[in-house]
């Protein structure tokens, strides 16, 4: 059960990027996340790209 939950996340978060793509919120997932939520800026976020955390996301 947990892994379905799991792979629907993973799906969502996936259709969620594209919506914001395609909707202009994001540029590109190569922007870093710091672009969008500059609260993270000097944290261990400052330089990681938004297709990096979706890439994390997807593999954990």
């Amino acid at each position: 059960m947990a892994e379905r939950r799991q792979a629907a996340s993973k799906s969502v978060i996936s259709i969620l990027i594209g919506i914001a793509i395609q909707d202009g919120l994001i540029t590109s997932v190569d922007d870093p996340v710091t672009k969008y939520l500059p609260e993270l800026k000097n944290t261990g976020y400052d330089g990681v790209s938004i297709k990096n955390l979706h890439d994390d996301a997807v593999r954990n």
